[in-house]
């Protein structure tokens, strides 16, 4: 019988002690020397859990990080567990453990626990990292001294917008490519110039003046002044933003909202969560395209706009559908576009007094579908010999589209997000030390992209042989070189006809001979003021965007004939009498372009700060010939040699 009770006690007892051996407190950080030892009994419990982000294990994610591998960071570093964590009795029965709610952070970013490591004072990162990543007041740019930054208001608590919270590591060169491009500087005049987040308006983009100024004091800081903020309609925030780019996008290209406000003086930059949805870095679906380019502008009063106001609303342009490539449309589709040129001459506008439209920078995708520039009436411009350039089909069947396929298509694979397709060498030898760049010919003299020549091409879609088979650095150099001296002398041609007194063939005088108003297109008789302004909508919007020579190639090309032929020829016309200006007649482009190597006729610039001081208005004759190899595909030499008045035919025909 004693035996019989002894068996049942010591089965219950073995039972009890087992029992409580899983319950009970347990250690939070295990015994160890490394991270990862010390983590183990986090691992323990959590080894299977699946990041709900990226699918994967989310220990074996951690395992990756330098957090890891470098013995920087294990679990409790980051989710700060209460001592005892967990308490073992809510894994049986159920309930709250013992503790505070919660007794771990289940979100290290979002309560800031980043911060113990990577703060703004003193913070772990690499050289120059922790200054791009926080603002600071002391650099020497634009707006108050301060620069854009990666962790600005809307990113405080959001590190893993850019990085995944528990393997920050294996993509980080992918950042680090990122932080070299335009969508990562941080002093660039794009962020820092002015306080883009609060260059927004509460109007939709179909009712918004893209050409709006913003609502500011003369010194450029926001005005509160209500008449001036209800006058303006920025759009900057679409794009010099990504808070705004998102809000853009997600709302079907209508929503242009500021944010922030002017007591906060962090500026964001074009950062991961543009393009991407999470830190599994899925690419942001981004529907088919559609920019409006409206205009707002005071004019003459005239028959046919008897209010004096030129306005264009609704002017809506659907770009074709690119695919992933959508994503990069609205930020380089451009401000302006030339067919509103087109739209204010058929409403009956005066252009005797009358500011222009501006496509602003970059307009890559603008230029690309052949949407950008202002087109001659009775000319075409999408058909033709080299016409079809494959370049905006590129990537269409895989989904991409042909800015991701050109631009990001690269054998070191993040290296993509540099997106440039080349690598820069040195400076082209055009350059000359008496004049100032801008005078003398079309690109910045410091050394932007630009000025450039190609020293290698890294896209791998670009040379092969479905698309350019055998193209090398050289030849895209000079195409470039041809590309930019038409613009050099396209240049000099607007020059020559709206920097120079009103009466262009008498000396200037400030009193008697004044400078050519800057917003006046009629100078070369009656109906030639939109083609004027075209013309110098043109030259703008082909100078900020360095890459149309190989975008759209023979749009570029008609551009800058059609633009040439159209002052050359009309602005030496001896019909326009004391107006015409030069003086020797000119028939077609080629002659045109050499006739500057040798012209003595002058344009009024500003020299060492000298306003309306006269420059003879010439280029040198390696531009001359670079320029006309690019335009005809031929020397001027085999052009003049040609029995089918080789320069008198349009690029393409």
């Amino acid at each position: 019988m004693w035996f019989s009770l002894k068996l049942p006690v010591s089965i219950a007892l073995s039972l009890l002690l087992f029992s409580l051996l899983g319950c009970g407190e347990k250690t939070v950080v295990a015994s160890g020397s490394t991270k990862s030892e010390q983590s183990q009994t986090c691992i323990d419990c959590h080894q299977s859990v699946i990041s709900p982000v990226t699918g994967k294990v989310i220990v074996e994610e951690w395992k990756l990080s330098h957090h890891n591998t470098s013995n920087a960071a294990g679990c409790a570093d980051c989710h700060e567990p209460e001592q005892g964590h967990p308490t073992g009795c809510n894994l049986c029965h159920g309930g709250q453990p013992v503790g505070s709610s919660p007794h771990v952070s289940n979100n290290p970013d979002r309560d800031k626990k980043c911060d113990k490591c990577h703060s703004a004072a003193n913070g772990l990162f690499p050289t120059g990292a922790r200054r791009a990543h926080y603002v600071q007041t002391a650099a020497a740019v634009a707006f108050g001294g301060y620069t854009a930054s990666y962790v600005s208001t809307n990113y405080i608590g959001n590190c893993r917008k850019c990085h995944n919270p528990h393997d920050p590591t294996s993509q980080i060169e992918y950042n680090r490519a990122w932080a070299k491009s335009g969508h990562g500087e941080v002093t660039t005049g794009a962020r820092t110039n002015r306080d883009f987040k609060l260059f927004g308006t509460s109007q939709p983009a179909n009712l918004a003046f893209t050409n709006s100024s913003p609502a500011n004091n003369p010194d450029k800081t926001p005005t509160t002044d209500q008449v001036v903020i209800a006058k303006a309609t920025p759009v900057c925030v679409r794009c010099h933003t990504t808070t705004g780019y998102i809000n853009f996008v997600n709302s079907g290209f209508v929503r242009l909202d500021p944010f922030g406000s002017n007591t906060d003086k962090t500026k964001e930059v074009t950062g991961c969560d543009a393009c991407h949805t999470s830190y599994a870095f899925n690419r942001r679906a981004v529907t088919r395209v559609t920019i409006y380019y409206n205009f707002s502008g005071v004019t003459q009063v005239s028959t046919g706009n008897p209010g004096g106001h030129a306005k264009i609303l609704n002017n809506a342009v659907v770009f074709p559908d690119l695919g992933t490539s959508n994503l990069c449309i609205p930020c380089h589709a451009g401000r302006g576009i030339g067919s509103e040129i087109t739209t204010l001459s058929t409403m009956g506008v005066d252009f005797s007094n009358l500011n222009s439209p501006s496509s602003h920078d970059f307009t890559g995708a603008g230029l690309l579908t052949a949407k950008s520039g202002y087109q001659f009436a009775g000319k075409e411009y999408v058909t033709g010999v080299g016409a079809s350039t494959g370049h905006d089909t590129a990537g269409l069947s895989n989904g991409k589209g042909p800015c991701i396929t050109c631009h990001m298509n690269k054998s070191t694979k993040s290296d993509s997000h540099t997106f440039k397709p080349v690598i820069h060498g040195s400076a082209f030898p055009l350059y000359t030390s008496n004049r100032t760049w801008a005078q003398v010919y079309s690109v910045p003299a410091d050394p932007k992209l630009q000025a450039l020549t190609i020293s290698s091409i890294t896209s791998l879609s670009c040379n092969t042989s479905g698309c350019h088979a055998g193209l090398n650095a050289a030849e895209l150099t000079s195409d470039k070189e041809g590309y930019i001296s038409a613009l050099a002398v396209l240049n000099k041609w607007v020059r020559l006809v709206r920097n120079v007194p009103s009466q262009p063939q008498l000396a200037f005088n400030a009193t008697t001979n004044k400078a050519r108003l800057s917003t006046k297109w009629d100078y070369l008789g009656v109906d030639t003021g939109p083609d004027l302004m075209g013309v110098a909508f043109n030259l703008s919007t082909l100078n900020n965007e360095p890459g149309a020579y190989t975008h759209n190639p023979l749009y570029a090309k008609r551009l800058v004939y059609d633009s040439i032929h159209f002052l050359c020829t009309k602005a030496t016309d001896p019909a326009l009498g004391f107006n015409q200006y030069p003086k020797v007649q000119q028939f077609n482009v080629a002659d045109a372009i050499y006739y500057l190597t040798i012209t003595t006729a002058q344009t009024l610039e500003t020299v060492n700060g000298v306003a309306n001081t006269a420059v003879t208005a010439t280029i040198t004759p390696h531009q001359a010939e670079a320029a006309i190899k690019w335009i005809y595909g031929k020397s001027r030499a085999e052009l003049s040699l040609s029995p089918d008045m080789a320069q008198s035919k349009r690029p393409g025909n």
